[in-house]
């Protein structure tokens, strides 16, 4: 088993120009959630619950400090109406490591500022369709 730090990770996201510019500079934290809801399939008389799955999901929960560049970015996607790539691997992206691809939209970002701290954003980004693991080339 390889183990490596977190800072390795990459994050790209299409951009205004519909391609993929390369965020991790600007993240602090990038996760990957995936879920697959469990549908409940019990039945009258039934003594224990019953589950099958159903759609598959997801969500990127991001936080960084605050720049103007990112700012850009991720207010502008707030108001698109079609869906955003991204590549997202966990390790890096040298070749051969794990590479996740698909569509999201940024679902919801925050710019947080107080007194006495850095200025700071966290964003969401709703996945939309399937994900794909690959490696990087």
């Amino acid at each position: 088993m390889s183990l490596d730090a977190g800072y390795l990770g990459v994050l790209k996201l299409d951009g205004s120009a519909d391609t993929l510019v390369d965020i991790s500079t600007y993240l602090d934290s990038a996760k990957m959630n995936r879920n697959v809801a469990m549908l409940d399939v019990s039945t009258l008389g039934d003594q224990n619950q019953d589950f099958i799955p159903g759609l598959k999901g997801g969500v990127f929960p991001l936080t960084g400090k605050f720049d103007a560049t990112a700012d850009a970015l991720f207010d502008a996607d707030l108001a698109k109406t079609t869906s955003r790539s991204f590549e997202y691997g966990p390790k890096g992206s040298t070749s051969g490591l794990v590479k996740y691809t698909g569509e999201c939209w940024v679902e919801g970002y925050d710019v947080d500022t107080a007194v006495g701290s850095e200025g700071k954003f966290t964003a969401s980004l709703r996945i939309t369709g399937a994900v794909t693991r690959t490696t990087w080339a």
